[in-house]
């Protein structure tokens, strides 16, 4: 699994955790993944990766504090809904019967 969130923050995975990885490009133009924190749920990993992002802030209001937090939440639910919407167009047994 190699699921970009965010940015440069991509989403992988091992057969113990889910971890967040900053993606850079070396001296030799070569694109590689750092792993800067590991979570044992994808929840955990999601909620890591809102509060590293929060933290990287140079907002310098609480309003702005908070737009940028409801922005990124957003951003999340957005691509939970579109991942969900593939699915659902990927698999017929998942689509809700009414």
């Amino acid at each position: 699994m190699k699921v970009t969130i965010v940015d440069n923050i991509v989403l992988t995975s091992d057969p113990h955790n889910f971890v967040l990885n900053r993606e850079e490009v070396g001296k030799n133009g070569i694109k590689r993944l750092r792993p800067f924190a590991f979570y044992p749920t994808v929840c955990g990993a999601i909620e890591g990766c809102l509060e590293t992002k929060m933290r990287e802030s140079t907002v310098s209001s609480l309003k702005m504090l908070l737009t940028e937090h409801s922005k990124l939440i957003q951003h999340f639910r957005e691509l939970l809904e579109s991942n969900l919407e593939a699915k659902s167009n990927d698999d017929p047994s998942t689509i809700e019967k009414k």
